[in-house]
């Protein structure tokens, strides 16, 4: 089962590919700053979450402002592929009514485009580790082995919430609700 799933996908590559760079285009198609909006948007969340913990909380930590990006970094990408799997086979109903598809690859297409906000993400990271002269463990490395255990739980996820919301309309509202909640009880904003 799991050797045709991987089999659909590389036998739809070229939709993927279509639908992710239509995803990034739709995304950020009237955006002065375009793709820029990937890279600053965590590093003003970081700045703001990094100036009330830091501050305001006094959350004695070294190197916080490094903790608190790489969290929401990962973060933001599994929130924006939940949210984003939620709607991905309704909105997509015109094409399935069209093309034999796979449901599931609206899905993946949107962990994909997710994924590329994430490899963005990381340059602003990099540049407060460069900022910050913290030191890069080698463990870094690792990230690819990190990543795709990520990456899979993710899009389990983001599967079963896709196929909940056809179903269910409430879903996207318990999720959002849900995944607020998560980030709060999650150690992203404190050690």
């Amino acid at each position: 089962m799991l050797v045709n799933f991987f089999k659909t996908i590389y036998f739809f590559r070229e939709y993927l590919k279509q639908s992710v760079a239509r995803d990034l285009r739709k995304r950020y198609k009237r955006s002065f700053l375009g793709y820029l909006w990937s890279m600053l948007n965590p590093l003003f969340m970081m700045l703001i979450l990094a100036i009330v913990f830091s501050n305001i909380m006094r959350v004695e930590m070294k190197d916080y402002a490094i903790y608190v990006l790489t969290g929401m970094t990962f973060w933001s990408f599994f929130n924006a592929t939940c949210i984003g799997s939620l709607g991905s086979i309704r909105a997509n109903a015109p094409i399935l009514a069209q093309l034999p598809v796979p449901k599931y690859l609206f899905s993946i297409s949107t962990a994909f485009s997710n994924l590329v906000d994430f490899f963005l993400a990381i340059v602003p990271l990099l540049f407060i580790i460069l900022v910050l002269q913290f030191t890069l463990p080698f463990s870094i490395l690792l990230l690819p082995v990190i990543l795709l255990p990520i990456f899979m739980f993710t899009l389990g996820v983001a599967f079963i919430l896709a196929v909940l919301n056809v179903f269910f309309e409430d879903t996207q509202h318990l999720t959002t609700v849900a995944l607020q909640a998560l980030y709060f009880l999650s150690p992203i904003l404190y050690p």
